[in-house]
């Protein structure tokens, strides 16, 4: 599998995603439906443009990045200490963000 170089600052079209989810190391989670653009920061911050045009800025403290893209049965998954791309089937009904105690 190859690993993916991205550019600083420049935008990417990520609007093939179904959606993107980042988990941290204390289990929280950020869910984004219907991502647009993707642009990565010098500090690794991830700023994000969804459909409706808001933009979400997520930490560069993320462990795990799973996407899914429209057509595919797969998802993406990233885990941080891999930086490998690992793809692996899921039914989507199982995806769910978890919500903060």
């Amino acid at each position: 599998m190859s690993e993916e170089i991205v550019e600083v600052g420049k935008e990417i079209d990520i609007s093939d995603e179904i959606y993107r989810l980042y988990r941290f190391p204390k289990g929280e989670t950020a869910m984004l439906k219907k991502p647009k653009s993707l642009v990565i920061d010098e500090k690794g911050i991830h700023h994000i443009t969804d459909k409706a045009g808001y933009t979400h800025s997520i930490s560069p403290g993320w462990i795990h990045l799973k996407y899914k893209k429209e057509g595919n049965i797969k998802e993406v998954v990233l885990n941080t200490k891999h930086t490998k791309k690992i793809s692996k089937k899921i039914e989507p009904e199982v995806i769910e963000e978890k919500k903060k105690e």
